[in-house]
């Protein structure tokens, strides 16, 4: 947000503290060289993306401040949902729109539903773009009764919310369980065909298909033009919420087959305290599968056209804890 171009150094990317980037050293300049490839790119091409639009509008809102003492866009109130998918330039976006004013910004989230590639949001870096505007904010008021989904559902998110906290502790805020205001009835856990999918589809209008954003469009050629509005990709669906789901092949979709056996070790080592062994990679995974779970209010299947050791692993790991 202060830099010239809008972004970080070299220097300063790799110096920035381990509270500010979980990346180890290694990693971090993997990641700033492929930065710069595509940054050359951009500039080669003359082309522009998300983050270049929102410096855009961040110096502009400035200028119009220095010039004529507030910003011109200034609204009385912000409300925004979702906000564990903004980055601090766009949240200080939201903080110049609101003419600085700190308490016109009502911000919600979920830092266990960070699904978008590349964002690693913490409430702690609204505190950091607040105090850069030499304001306060009151601490986050942190909220655990759950007015979507039953209990039958909950405690089933609660199991992967857990795996969440012991494998990557700084991941996402730890917060008391989520609690319904109703039992409900137990997820189930199904192998079925496509056809038979499709069958289930026919019958109800009210239900909703999710799976891995990547396949979405595979999978909706093959439900066919009646049921293709029904089936979404997980990340499409944040935020939403539908009366019954369907995870549909979430397991047999992997992109990388080596994350069955750290499905495994998730799923099946719960006694371990420390999970730390587990692979970087499952921290989205386990983000998403979160996600898709959340967005049930009534009934959930979990549904696998072939079977897996993840798919496996998960089913174990209900019914020994007698969840499904």
């Amino acid at each position: 947000m202060d830099t010239e171009r809008g972004f970080l150094s070299r220097e300063e990317y790799l110096g920035l503290s381990p509270h500010r980037c979980r990346l180890k050293a290694e990693a971090r300049e993997k990641a700033y060289r492929y930065f710069e490839s595509y940054q050359s790119t951009l500039d080669e091409k003359g082309w522009w993306d998300e983050e270049d639009r929102v410096s855009s509008a961040i110096q502009k809102l400035r200028e119009q401040r220095d010039h004529e003492g507030m910003a011109k866009v200034h609204y009385h109130r912000i409300y925004v949902d979702e906000v564990q998918d903004m980055t601090q330039a766009e949240i200080y976006l939201l903080m110049l729109a609101a003419g600085e004013n700190h308490n016109a910004l009502f911000l919600a989230g979920d830092t266990a539903q960070s699904v978008s590639q590349g964002v690693d949001f913490r409430f702690e870096e609204v505190r950091a773009v607040v105090n850069k505007a030499s304001g306060r904010i009151e601490k986050p008021v942190k909220l655990s009764r759950n007015f979507r989904s039953h209990e039958g559902i909950l405690q089933v998110s609660n199991v992967v919310l857990d795996r969440l906290h012991k494998a990557f502790p700084k991941a996402a805020t730890k917060l008391a369980k989520d609690t319904g205001l109703v039992q409900g009835p137990r997820p189930g856990l199904l192998r079925l065909s496509l056809e038979d999918v499709k069958l289930a589809l026919g019958g109800n209008n009210r239900l909703r298909v999710l799976v891995r954003d990547e396949s979405k469009a595979r999978f909706q050629e093959e439900l066919g033009d009646d049921a293709r509005h029904m089936c979404m990709g997980i990340r499409e669906a944040k935020g939403l919420e539908f009366r019954d789901v369907v995870i549909l092949d979430f397991f047999k979709d992997v992109e990388d087959q080596s994350q069955h056996k750290e499905w495994k070790k998730l799923l099946l080592d719960s006694s371990k305290e420390d999970l730390s062994s587990v692979a970087a990679t499952m921290e989205l995974e386990l983000k998403l599968f979160y996600t898709g779970i959340t967005r049930s209010c009534d009934r959930l299947f979990f549904v696998e056209t072939a079977d897996s050791m993840g798919f496996d692993s998960w089913c174990r790991c209900l019914k020994g804890s007698q969840l499904a």
